[in-house]
């Protein structure tokens, strides 16, 4: 009988499957109570330490559709709690 080899599980993320630009996360989001622009969020990327993808070298920058809804909703609360 061979003795099976278990190869480790690599390290690197695995790529998530709901990659967005950030102007598609921001269309995405517009008719919800707390719109955001491009650049707002550009800024939840870089206040959140949101993973960017990249498609290539001159390409435009890929996230998690699903790590921005939670910068969202972190910010919803944040605003909220500053009322």
């Amino acid at each position: 009988m061979a003795i099976p080899i278990v190869a480790p599980r690599s390290q690197s993320p695995s790529v998530p499957d709901d990659l967005v630009t950030y102007r598609v996360a921001s269309a995405l989001l517009r008719d919800s109570p707390y719109p955001a622009s491009e650049h707002k969020v550009g800024r939840w990327v870089r206040r959140y330490h949101i993973r960017i993808w990249s498609a290539g070298a001159g390409k435009a920058h890929l996230v998690s559709f699903t790590d921005v809804v939670k910068a969202q909703r972190d910010e919803a609360i944040r605003l909220d709690r500053a009322i």
